[in-house]
């Protein structure tokens, strides 16, 4: 009985016609059916190994979400920077800056 683990399925096709061992130059997993090439290690272990895919996208929506405030923060500061140079009153400018700050709070309460 062998002590390596059961392989998973190839991460790019799904398919399972799966080599590994290797010799001077690589030693690794590799996919048969689309030659995909997993670590260059002693890789089963490795293999695997696989990223949770639930926590990528949560992860790439909220740098979404972060981009999307920075977009608005950054548009913000040209307007006040237009409102000082065109001489607004400041009490004018500081209920623009709350009324936009307001909106990102209650748009980041929803999510």
């Amino acid at each position: 009985m062998s002590d390596a683990p059961e392989m998973k399925p190839c991460p790019f096709c799904g398919g399972c016609n799966l080599s590994s061992g290797g010799d001077a130059a690589i030693v690794g997993v590799w996919c048969r059916d689309c030659q995909a090439v997993g670590p260059n290690h002693y890789g089963r272990h490795e293999w695997n190994t696989r990223a949770a895919l639930r926590e990528i996208e949560e992860l790439e929506a909220k740098l979404e979400e972060s981009e999307a405030r920075s977009e608005v923060l950054e548009t913000l500061v040209m307007d006040v920077a237009a409102d000082l140079y065109d001489g607004v009153p400041a009490h004018k400018i500081d209920q623009r800056i709350g009324d936009v700050m307001r909106q990102l709070d209650e748009e980041e309460e929803e999510d």
